[in-house]
């Protein structure tokens, strides 16, 4: 299929640029995580398709969430660039990914986008690379407690969203949320069962489910 071209100018010419490849990729979830108590009033940032070449991404055995580490030159992992807004925003991703994962200076590919976050790729087989390709620096948590925790299997967005989110964002009350972020999950812990596992959010899906809510619009950069 054809690249399409990506009209430059509509790069957001501040904030801070993080790729994004997993629950994080969920409105829902972002706006949890940078917002804390005042995430109603947070709205998921200015964000473009984007495609991480020279990494794979699996997912973590027994929880929802995955990994992505450095592969071969030919794998890839499809995700979004966002924009994070403040330097807050990423203190928080921080310690969201907490120990797990390294945050780590990459560069992307930029992609067509979708029409919403809800319509991402959920294989890395399904986007369209631009013609010519845009390459854009960004920011990127990088799995780092090895293989031995790690699935096979891709990890899919698509199924997150329909079998695991409504769960993870009607399950807990968010003191519990902030309490978790300080538990080792592969220490003691790891053999907890996965239904009460770690990063699960409070609120209701039904904001969000088409991607927007009525008073944090999804900023999406649009690809002519």
């Amino acid at each position: 299929m054809a690249g399409l071209p990506i009209d430059l100018s509509a790069l957001p010419q501040e904030g801070i640029p993080v790729f994004v490849y997993g629950t994080l990729m969920a409105p829902e979830v972002y706006r949890r995580v940078v917002g804390g108590a005042a995430w109603a009033q947070r709205r998921f940032p200015t964000w473009c398709p984007a495609r991480l070449w020279g990494h794979r991404r699996r997912a973590v055995r027994d929880r929802h969430y995955p990994a992505v580490q450095p592969g071969s030159d030919d794998e890839w992992v499809d995700g979004l660039l966002v924009w994070a807004e403040k330097k807050e925003d990423i203190e928080k991703m921080d310690e969201w990914e907490d120990y797990e994962y390294t945050r780590t200076a990459v560069t992307v590919e930029l992609h067509p986008s979708p029409t919403s976050a809800r319509s991402l790729p959920s294989s890395p087989n399904t986007a369209t690379a631009t013609t010519p390709p845009v390459i854009h620096p960004a920011e990127v948590y990088i799995w780092n407690m090895g293989s031995r925790y790690l699935s096979k299997h891709e990890w899919s967005y698509e199924e997150f969203r329909r079998d695991k989110l409504p769960g993870w964002v009607e399950s807990y009350e968010e003191e519990q949320v902030l309490d978790d972020l300080a538990v080792g999950e592969f220490g003691a812990n790891y053999e907890h069962d996965a239904d009460e596992g770690d990063k699960s959010l409070i609120g209701s899906v039904e904001d969000l489910k088409t991607g927007s809510d009525g008073n944090s619009p999804l900023q999406q950069i649009v690809i002519s």
